[in-house]
């Protein structure tokens, strides 16, 4: 369902749907978290696409490399590249390697 929001560019369904789910217990996991991370990053919500990432630990689920590209590329198609340039610098501090796509999304 997320997934789906996120590509018809709905971010802030797509948060709606995932905060009903922790309020329901039900299991969220990083797929979720990504997915709606990247919803607010097509629509340029970069502020919520930060604050969904920096929930995750309080979740108790790990970001991913894919969870960093997503908010890297919010900052960076909202012109927050010195946001986006900080959030490659944070990855090996929470042990993920940035990578091509991340590097393309900080540039």
């Amino acid at each position: 369902v997320i997934n789906g929001l996120a590509k018809k560019r709905r971010p802030e369904v797509a948060v709606q749907v995932l905060q009903v789910m922790a309020e329901l217990m039900a299991e969220v996991n990083v797929f979720h978290c990504n997915s709606a991370i990247s919803a607010c990053g097509k629509s340029r919500l970069w502020e919520t696409s930060l604050d969904l990432l920096t929930q995750m630990p309080t979740r108790r689920i790990m970001a991913s490399e894919v969870s960093y590209g997503a908010s890297i590329s919010a900052c960076g198609k909202s012109s927050e590249w010195e946001l986006a340039l900080s959030l490659l610098q944070d990855m090996p501090e929470a042990t993920l390697k940035p990578n091509e796509i991340s590097y393309s999304a900080a540039i």
